[in-house]
């Protein structure tokens, strides 16, 4: 009889057994076979309540609390009938509804504020309770999964505060068997940022909910593997131009005596690299003019002032500035998305060939795309482009090392000076001198 297991095996990729193994495995984890159980219980609300460290954007709270749905690149109404959420996803891409069943709006909804906005908070929480009961429905892929735990226990006292004990009750059940679950089908998740996701919502529910402390050594243990085998040095999880940078919550800065010759120089550089790291996102209506994961297929996009987009036809935007300058120029371009790096023979060939006294937005994925020299923003600025980014990246803070050769710059010196120009909006510390400024 022939032996077919060895050689389907080989035939299979480890993402291909892993997408089979979920298939196959998710009916038995949802009866609670599979992994072991995070041991949450759901009788009584979370000891602790995580700090929430990114603010969130009112303006999209005051969509959302006014029945619009709008992530990554597309807009959903809700359901008529009582102003549900299209949790089937009405048409929309599976990215949308991964967004959606993510529930990062929880935040933008805290910060819009007000009685009204935690109304429609627990509003949806309680009909997502209702309506998710399919455990084979996207919602409960471990990434999604794991970004709503996240959410659920960070928003859990803005969600909370006013609530019936109907609602409490649903809310901390709900919490206890989604932790539960996703320590079940932990090992189903992908390798990268889902797999690093979930870890660390596991770690977030271990700290808080009732019965799962006595878990977090298994779950932090798994998180430093998970860091220890796939982020490099510079907190990429891969080389590729598609990487995202959300595998982190932020990014620490580091610069020093060593940067450059002299403190001016030092100075100048390191207000150049901050300056490039802070690139602001785009607004609103600009970043809705293409989802994220386009700019991964199309390498660059023209809109006019009307709306109109084109697709330049280029093998790559690399050493193609002088063409994409010219498009521009003909098409009357207002806003130029670039797809993949933008690096410094780019934008040599692009500024010198762009028509002067132009007016011209420039949008990359987020500053880890930037391939070039820091001082190139303030180069662009000048020439009249405005670089803008679909997503900042978070800088938590900018530390400072005063050590060059042959003599160190005075420590308090060299603080101050970075301090003073570093612009991070968090509480400054100087270790050195055990003072803090906010």
């Amino acid at each position: 009889m022939p032996r077919w297991g060895g050689g389907l095996r080989r035939r299979l990729s480890l993402a291909s057994r892993r997408r089979i193994g979920a298939a196959l495995a998710q009916p038995l984890f949802a009866i609670g076979f599979g992994g072991a159980t995070l041991g949450a219980r759901g009788n009584a609300p979370p000891t602790g309540v995580p700090v929430e460290p990114w603010p969130g954007d009112s303006g999209n709270g005051a969509t959302v609390a006014a029945g619009r749905f709008t992530m990554q690149g597309q807009t959903v109404p809700a359901y008529a009938e009582g102003g549900a959420a299209p949790w089937d996803g009405n048409g929309a891409t599976e990215a949308w509804r991964a967004a959606l069943h993510g529930f990062e709006f929880l935040r933008d909804l805290r910060a819009l504020g007000g009685e009204a906005a935690r109304i429609t908070a627990r509003r949806l929480v309680d009909d997502w309770i209702a309506h998710e009961t399919r455990i084979r429905s996207i919602a409960w892929r471990p990434d999604v999964l794991a970004q709503r735990l996240m959410q659920w226990l960070m928003q859990a006292d803005f969600v909370c505060a006013g609530a019936d004990d109907g609602f409490r009750a649903r809310f901390h059940a709900a919490l206890a068997r989604q932790a539960n679950y996703l320590a079940r089908a932990a090992a189903l998740a992908p390798e990268g940022s889902a797999q690093i996701a979930v870890h660390k919502a596991l770690i977030y529910a271990c700290l808080t909910l009732p019965g799962a402390r006595r878990r977090i050594g298994r779950w932090t243990e798994a998180l430093e593997h998970d860091i220890a085998e796939q982020v490099l040095v510079d907190g990429a999880i891969n080389r590729l131009g598609s990487a995202s940078p959300r595998v982190s919550d932020g990014l620490v800065m580091a610069t020093g005596g060593l940067v450059a010759d002299s403190l001016d120089d030092v100075v100048e550089s390191t207000a150049a690299t901050l300056e490039m790291l802070t690139v602001p996102e785009a607004p609103r209506e600009v970043r809705d003019l293409v989802a994220p994961q386009t700019l991964n297929t199309v390498r660059a996009l023209s809109v006019d002032e009307e709306g109109h987009q084109s697709t330049l036809e280029l093998d790559t935007v690399v050493g193609e500035g002088v063409k994409v300058a010219r498009e521009v120029t003909r098409l009357g371009s207002t806003t130029l998305f670039i797809g993949g790096a933008l690096t410094e023979e780019f934008v040599d060939d692009f500024t010198r060939v762009l028509a002067p006294r132009r007016t011209l937005r420039v949008v990359v994925r987020d500053a880890t795309v930037l391939i070039l020299p820091p001082m190139t923003v303030a180069r662009l600025r000048r020439r009249g482009v405005d670089l803008r980014v679909l997503t900042a990246l978070r800088v938590l803070a900018v530390t400072t090392n005063p050590f060059r050769l042959p003599k160190p710059y005075d420590p308090r010196l060299f603080f101050d000076v970075v301090n003073g120009l570093a612009r991070v909006p968090h509480e400054v510390a100087d270790q050195l001198r055990a003072t803090r400024k906010v």
